[in-house]
């Protein structure tokens, strides 16, 4: 898989689609994946935040927001 870099916006897309995403799949055996995806990306807006960057290497290793695809 190519390096993917994401901005703030995106990042934070991708967290309100996952939480949309589990409002309305809670017991989705993928919830627990998902949720860990969001922490992840709120740990990389955190890592943004701490750079001098715009941008920031997504290196996910669940890459739920893929397995999900167009459900999210």
């Amino acid at each position: 898989m190519d390096k993917q870099y994401l901005n703030k916006q995106q990042i934070e897309n991708r967290i309100k689609k996952l939480n949309d995403w589990l409002i309305q799949n809670p017991n989705d055996p993928m919830a627990g994946t998902a949720k860990n995806e969001v922490y992840y990306y709120l740990d990389l807006i955190s890592d943004l935040k701490d750079s001098s960057s715009l941008t920031i290497q997504d290196q996910c290793p669940t890459q739920i927001h893929q397995q999900i695809g167009v459900l999210l």
